[in-house]
């Protein structure tokens, strides 16, 4: 009865885990970050978009060109010098371009702010979904514990009860029914093992380890128990749209949408364009005895070029048609995707709620079993109950275990996740 006693008030000690190899909960997060191959994608597009934007940027300064040709020609002719050669050297700039620039960078600068913000969605999306699948582990770990302690005192009580049965002393019918309680029990401990190695496995999928990662460097994970929950400190009010990755992407697009129904009107109305540049060149110098400046020229232009369609049968009336459409279409997606986030903090919070009426109530179950525990444990040692009744209460402190466990696991993802809309999961768990 001891390790009855042992179970009941002994709490849940991962410390006896080795360290060696292993890796705990903020150290999963970390290595899931530095391994993502998702997350690394996500970072190197964001790389992207701030070259690109930096390139249309310089679109606008004066560019400077430099070319080159030597070599030997043939003709029939015989008097002619079969030497070819020339180089030019050119400073241009575009003043305007019927403002294509302008909406260019307009629309790299936009395309840089949403791969911005992708990047940070990605990362948190990363620890949100590490800290979800390490807290089903966790638990799983919790209840096998669970599991193979009661299997350890179902497996004492049933070599008693055998050795009573043999001596006489218990029926058939009780040692049957013993029987069978001890293979359900068996049954339970190897799923709960099995679960275990299953979720290790998901986990190094989705932090990144190498299928053919040697055994020294395939890391195992040091569960982990969230601490007791305030429950008022449990957030009441969703977290305000406007400031989750998802809303500030959709009006990032919807920004470049205008912008591109602004590019397609360009091609439509007159195109003005101004150009200037300072030129120089030189030709057929080689194999030539006179003076080099005879054969270099040096010049210099400023010119206003204005281009526009008369008549297309409407294919750029219609192209704008289009990319209006498009806009439209596009915009009317990412409003209802919107609305959808909207109603998804809306079904966060009524889970929240859920969650914590559930932790109270079997925070309160589970004092109410290990009193009533205590007082069947006291009255069995007195001889006054037998060992069913007592193995009953046993097994109902521990469903009342396992099941406050999995309202405290649940809740505290639940809260993560909330971290997770509100941008602030990173911090959290760098923080925590």
């Amino acid at each position: 009865m001891v390790r009855l006693l042992l179970l009941t008030f002994a709490p849940f000690a991962f410390s006896a885990v080795p360290q060696g190899g292993s890796l705990d909960f903020k150290e999963t997060v970390r290595y899931a970050l530095e391994h993502s191959l998702d997350y690394d994608n996500a970072r190197r597009n964001f790389a992207i978009a701030e070259m690109e934007h930096r390139n249309s940027f310089y679109e606008f300064f004066p560019k400077l060109d430099f070319d080159s040709s030597h070599g030997v020609s043939f003709y029939e002719s015989s008097s002619a010098r079969p030497w070819e050669s020339s180089l030019g050297l050119t400073l241009s700039e575009t003043l305007y371009n019927n403002g294509t620039n302008l909406i260019n960078y307009d629309l790299s600068g936009i395309q840089k702010s949403k791969a911005e913000i992708e990047f940070k969605k990605k990362r948190d999306r990363v620890c949100l979904d590490v800290i979800a699948l390490y807290f089903e582990y966790s638990l799983a770990k919790l209840k096998a514990d669970t599991v193979q302690e009661e299997y350890n005192i179902l497996k004492e009580q049933y070599r008693l009860i055998e050795k009573k049965y043999k001596q006489g002393m218990k029926s058939r019918d009780d040692f049957i029914r013993f029987k069978t309680r001890m293979q359900r029990a068996e049954i339970n401990l190897l799923s709960s093992r099995n679960r275990l190695v299953k979720y290790q496995s998901d986990i190094r999928s989705l932090i990144g380890v190498p299928f053919d990662a040697r055994k020294d460097d395939t890391p195992e994970f040091r569960p982990y128990v969230p601490e007791k929950i305030d429950v008022s400190q449990i957030p009441e009010q969703k977290p305000e749209v406007s400031r989750v990755y998802d809303f500030v992407i959709a009006d990032l697009d919807k920004k470049s949408n205008e912008l591109d129904v602004r590019l397609a009107k360009r091609d439509y109305y007159p195109n003005v364009f101004v150009t200037s540049g300072i030129y120089y060149t030189a030709s057929d110098y080689v194999g030539y005895s006179g003076p080099f400046r005879n054969r270099d020229v040096l010049y210099a232009d400023a010119l206003l070029n204005i281009s526009f369609n008369l008549w297309d049968w409407g294919i750029l009336r219609r192209k704008v048609s289009i990319a209006e459409e498009t806009k439209n279409i596009e915009n009317n997606r990412l409003d209802q995707s919107i609305m959808d986030l909207d109603s998804t903090l809306t079904k966060l919070m009524l889970e929240l709620k859920r969650l914590k009426e559930n932790y109270v109530l079997n925070t309160r179950l589970l004092e109410l079993e290990k009193k009533n525990f205590d007082y069947l444990e006291s009255e069995y040692r007195k001889g006054q109950i037998d060992y069913l009744s007592l193995i009953n209460s046993l097994e109902n402190l521990i469903s009342a275990k396992n099941q406050y466990y999995e309202s405290l696991f649940y809740l505290a993802g639940s809260l993560y996740e909330y971290s997770y809309y509100e941008g602030k999961i990173y911090e959290k768990v760098i923080s925590d």
